[in-house]
């Protein structure tokens, strides 16, 4: 689990097409939620507000997703009596629902796909780990007027999206990181100035004390942290997080990092994200510690960029149209470009003129 704070959610909501595992761990923002179960057909029409790739989303799908967007009261706020509020949050809504189709079809031109089951499992350990507990997430959903299913559909998404990128990433080799690489990543990253961190996250507390007594009697803090940790973030890196700069992590953790003294172990400490063992390291650290989690972390910045190529490309080369209502598709940005007009209420582009 990341442990950076204070990430916009309208950003972590991007992980359905622009997928980073940084942020890969916020459930229920409320655009992000714009699914659809759109119906297959080719064209556009009166009752369509998109078609991607032959495939539709009709107005009233639209209409249902908006309204669950609106239902939160900081939305409902935000666009009462702003005509352009109101309609960027119709076009992002249509936004996110068209990027689940592309993920969608992303996914089965790559053989990808994610079972009921493994959703439910995942469902299960973020219920546990983000809201803490059923009845807390239960009373989300109430509150923001959401369903499991809605839920369940964006984590399938974001699912699919992992997978699609781990299918990409496999096309970066560890031999594309060079020493040189990771040198000046070192001299960028390790000023000297700031505390350096690195942590093993556990989803209970016994299991940091399980882990934490192996730390106690020698084990080697990296292949516990590849070996156990929830991070997925930093976990192949070791756990290296780098410098702690103020503000960017949870309190609890900062707190813990700036009382330690170098090369201490300190924990379990306890943050919304889990249980975590922490060990503050020198500044700068030694390379012999941290240059393989470097290493990683590079690896996983490429596997990331070719990722989003691969996002690119499917952007450019997509047939989507949009109801003119909403404006223009921009295969730049993956985004709807707002109409001209604003403030109208919804209507149906007009129907095509009869051939021959």
């Amino acid at each position: 689990m990341p442990t950076r704070a204070s990430v916009p959610i309208s950003h972590v909501t991007r992980v359905v097409f622009v997928l980073s595992r940084i942020l890969s761990r916020v459930l229920l923002p409320l655009l992000a939620l714009a699914m659809a179960a759109c119906g297959g057909g080719a064209g556009g029409g009166p009752d369509v507000a998109a078609t991607v790739n032959g495939t539709t989303i009709p107005l009233t799908d639209f209409q249902a997703r908006l309204d669950i967007a609106l239902a939160s009261e900081q939305i409902a706020q935000r666009v009462q009596g702003d005509p352009a509020a109101r309609q960027q949050i119709e076009t992002q809504v249509l936004s996110r629902m068209v990027e689940v189709i592309l993920l969608e079809q992303a996914a089965a031109d790559a053989g990808v796909q994610v079972t009921e089951e493994e959703v439910d499992g995942r469902l299960r350990d973020e219920i546990q780990t983000q809201f803490g507990g059923q009845g807390q997430y239960d009373q989300l959903l109430q509150d923001q007027g959401l369903s499991n299913d809605d839920v369940r559909t964006q984590l399938r998404a974001l699912m699919l999206g992992e997978r699609i990128q781990e299918r990409i990433g496999e096309q970066v080799r560890d031999s594309d990181i060079l020493g040189a690489d990771v040198q000046s990543a070192y001299e960028e990253r390790f000023t000297g100035e700031r505390p350096v961190a690195r942590h093993i996250l556990l989803k209970t507390e016994e299991e940091a004390q399980e882990v934490k007594l192996e730390l106690d009697e020698g084990g080697d803090f990296a292949e516990l942290a590849r070996e156990h940790s929830a991070d997925p973030t930093n976990a192949n890196a070791g756990g290296l997080l780098g410098e702690v700069v103020p503000g960017e992590l949870v309190a609890e953790f900062e707190e813990a990092v700036n009382e330690a003294s170098d090369g201490e172990i300190v924990g379990p400490v306890q943050t919304r994200f889990g249980y975590h063992l922490i060990q503050r390291l020198a500044s700068p650290p030694p390379h012999s510690i941290v240059d393989d989690g470097i290493r990683e972390q590079l690896l996983q910045a490429k596997r990331l960029e070719a990722f989003q190529a691969f996002v690119a490309e499917q952007r450019q080369k997509a047939a989507v149209e949009v109801n003119p209502r909403f404006g223009q598709w921009d295969a730049a940005t993956g985004r709807i470009v707002p109409a001209a007009s604003l403030g109208e209420d919804l209507q149906a582009p007009p129907a095509a003129e009869p051939q021959g």
